[in-house]
């Protein structure tokens, strides 16, 4: 697919509103797809069967949430917890015993039509105004930046969780002349390192990452991909600086912390690219990649070869991966009410319904003390026995 044939799609998407973002998000592709994988290309090395596992339950710490919440997307530093959704945000100190909302004029809201080449300051936004939150991080530093998607505009948040005198900052992604145009803007995933956020974008010069040098007041590209034809499907940042991204043809680029690429990674055979949703790396030796029907591949040794992860029969499509604390569990979540959770010490796998609603994956957030999951009137931490 042509990127401008991408661009097309993405700019009929953001005219649509959330439930096609949502999807888009995590499967761009028919859901439906069949395409088969071609191992010879893809160098599988071993099948990993579930194991049989005596019944575990998840062990839940439960923080209340206020009443009449329909917050989404969680933030969490240290004791620090910050609940995002349309039009409202609420903000505890005391790992969810009390909560704060945010009320009224929360900072000063810019807006660029060029993908952040160029700005034009439009005053104040009120809390109101916050959208459809699409994922979040927070940096070391306490400071959480959160994806935003309007009717036809992407928006990216930045707020501190620790200083409530310190400015938000809102970048507002826009068309020029009319939202049939299109709008070159972020897209859902975003990761960080350090203090540095990365987000990944459709710009001017091709699909690529963003970055923020200034709290996220402003933004610019860290990195485009030289090839046209190709864009971010997904990545992730390891090892501090390093970045791994996985493209649309199934191939891996990475990029070191001066953006020089280089690749040694086994290319994914294209039937099976097309079944994937995303990636997560441990480290620049461990990573997974994941998708359609449960489909799940490990490397160990920063993607020479891969092996398959069998996990309990599915249907149900990937799209988020998130490490448990400890980091030997990862939990993949997507387009329902199951989370899957494969040990990479015992090479266990097993899944667990959550009785939620569907798309779990957009109300599970990774924090250092393990997986966090918004259900409508509570925060459950999760853990396995």
């Amino acid at each position: 697919m042509k990127l401008n044939e991408v661009k097309r799609h993405w700019k009929f998407v953001l005219s649509l509103g959330l439930g096609t973002i949502i999807f888009y998000g995590c499967s761009y592709y028919d859901m439906n797809s069949q395409a088969g994988s071609d191992s010879s290309e893809f160098n599988v090395t071993a099948v990993v069967q579930p194991a049989e596992l005596s019944p575990e339950e998840l062990r839940i710490g439960i923080s209340t949430l206020p009443k009449g919440v329909s917050s989404t997307v969680v933030s969490k530093f240290n004791s620090h917890i910050l609940l995002a959704g349309v039009g409202q945000s609420y903000i505890s100190h005391d790992n969810g015993g009390e909560w704060t909302a945010k009320r009224g004029i929360v900072g000063a809201e810019r807006v660029t039509k060029d993908g952040g080449k160029t700005y034009e300051n439009v005053g104040d936004i009120d809390i109101q105004r916050l959208c459809n939150v699409q994922s979040s991080v927070t940096t070391k530093s306490g400071r959480s930046y959160l994806v935003v998607t309007c009717e036809h505009t992407v928006q990216i948040w930045s707020l501190s969780l620790t200083d409530p005198d310190k400015p938000w900052f809102i970048t507002n992604f826009t068309y020029k002349n009319d939202p049939s145009e299109g709008t070159f803007a972020p897209r859902p995933q975003i990761r960080k390192f350090g203090d540095t956020v990365l987000v990944a974008a459709y710009l001017p010069g091709g699909s690529g990452l963003l970055t923020s040098d200034d709290e996220g007041k402003s933004w610019k590209p860290y990195w485009i991909y030289p090839d046209n034809d190709r864009w971010i499907l997904d990545f992730d940042v390891v090892d501090r600086s390093e970045v791994i991204v996985l493209d649309n043809y199934g191939s891996f680029s990475r990029i070191d912390s001066s953006g020089e690429v280089s690749s040694g990674f086994s290319v994914i055979a294209p039937g099976m690219a097309d079944r994937l949703r995303g990636i997560r790396f441990k480290n620049i030796q461990e990573g997974y990649v994941f998708g359609e029907s449960g489909v799940v591949y490990r490397t160990v040794n920063s993607g020479k070869t891969w092996m398959q992860i069998k996990l309990p029969p599915t249907t149900t499509a990937l799209c988020k991966a998130v490490f448990a604390k400890g980091e030997k569990e990862i939990w993949f979540s997507g387009n329902s009410d199951e989370v899957f959770v494969f040990n990479s010490e015992t090479n266990n796998s097993t899944s667990r319904k959550l009785g939620q609603p569907k798309y779990v994956y957009f109300r599970m957030t990774e924090t250092d003390d393990g997986p966090i999951l918004v259900d409508d009137d509570r925060l459950m931490h999760l853990s396995m026995r």
